[in-house]
């Protein structure tokens, strides 16, 4: 059996103000982060972030706004329902969010 790990860190600007929705896990944020590749080139990644991770993602920072995130890939996979056809959705599910700006409500640096 091989060990494996899976880890990912980011550095972008939010494309949209986090969406906070509630479950009975408790609060679920979801955002984009647009990471600048070269000068012509800008890759979107679908954020998800629960609990306390959420709370601050979704008080404290918003679009356009700059921030390192560090958490893991997840692929949800599924069957379309009307071709049949397989299809995929890759997110990064956030475990740390690095405040990162002069903004004055950015003074808490990491969570």
């Amino acid at each position: 059996m091989s060990n494996s790990i899976n880890s990912i860190q980011l550095l972008g600007r939010l494309g949209q103000d986090p969406e906070s929705s509630w479950s009975e896990n408790g609060i679920r944020v979801g955002a984009s982060l647009a990471v600048t590749i070269d000068k012509d080139t800008t890759d979107w990644y679908p954020l998800t972030a629960f609990g306390k991770t959420g709370e601050i993602l979704a008080n404290y920072v918003r679009k356009g706004e700059q921030v390192n995130i560090q958490g893991r890939i997840s692929v949800n996979r599924w069957d379309d329902k009307s071709t049949g056809e397989p299809r995929a959705r890759v997110q990064i599910i956030v475990d740390r969010v690095g405040l990162i700006g002069s903004n004055s409500r950015n003074a808490l640096q990491t969570v």
